[in-house]
């Protein structure tokens, strides 16, 4: 059975919420969810879009999408322009979210302080009803992913200059940890011109890759 992962941009496009620079917290999360939709598309594992702005309505998932494999649910942080660093909240899936957490950290230069600041069990500090959701809906793996502090100017900075280096990150755990395999790419054969055709249909020449006019 293919693997199914549900990705969730957090908040809606318009959803501001401090972030310092041109973006929105909103805006940045969805963007990073499509980079990292656009990276697994790569892999053997259907993707889908869970948001309030377009895709699968969350509370839908569960009869969609009853078998899921995993739900990432991407945010960025505040906490009065001091705060620095990543934390990724699970339900069940601890390993991941620690790689995860580790790897963005160090893209957004926090580690060289201490300040990544890990997986957290939702069970014991987050209480994220979205995690309670996606568990409730059956999935197997839930993680929501807080990169960065939006209201930290260098953090801010960093998480848009660096956006796609994030969604790689995390996407690159994610195949890791699922053991996803890459998707045979299908060769396309050259289309035939009406001579070419003509000659393969007649059996003169075999169906084969043409160079050039026969």
């Amino acid at each position: 059975m293919m693997d199914i992962i549900m990705l969730n941009g957090g908040h809606i496009k318009k959803d501001d919420r401090g972030f310092l620079g041109p973006e929105t917290e909103g805006g940045n999360n969805d963007k990073t969810i499509d980079l990292i939709k656009k990276y697994l598309d790569d892999y053997e594992a259907e993707v889908v879009i869970v948001d309030q702005d377009n895709g699968i309505p969350f509370e839908k998932i569960g009869s969609m999408y009853p078998n899921a494999t995993l739900f990432y649910s991407h945010h960025t942080n505040a906490f009065r322009g001091v705060g620095k660093g990543t934390e990724v909240f699970y339900g069940y899936g601890r390993t991941l979210a620690q790689n995860i957490a580790t790897r963005t950290a160090a893209i957004l230069e926090s580690v060289t302080r201490g300040d990544d600041k890990g997986a957290k069990d939702n069970a014991k500090e987050g209480f994220l009803s979205v995690i309670k959701q996606a568990q409730k809906a059956g999935v197997k793996y839930q993680l929501l992913g807080e990169i960065g502090f939006h209201d930290n100017p260098k953090e801010a900075r960093l998480m848009v200059e660096r956006r796609q280096e994030i969604a790689d990150a995390i996407a690159d755990e994610i195949v890791k940890y699922l053991k996803l395999k890459k998707r045979e790419k299908q060769v396309e054969k050259p289309k035939l011109d009406a001579a070419q055709q003509w000659a393969v249909d007649n059996g003169i020449a075999a169906d084969r890759n043409w160079e050039g006019p026969i």
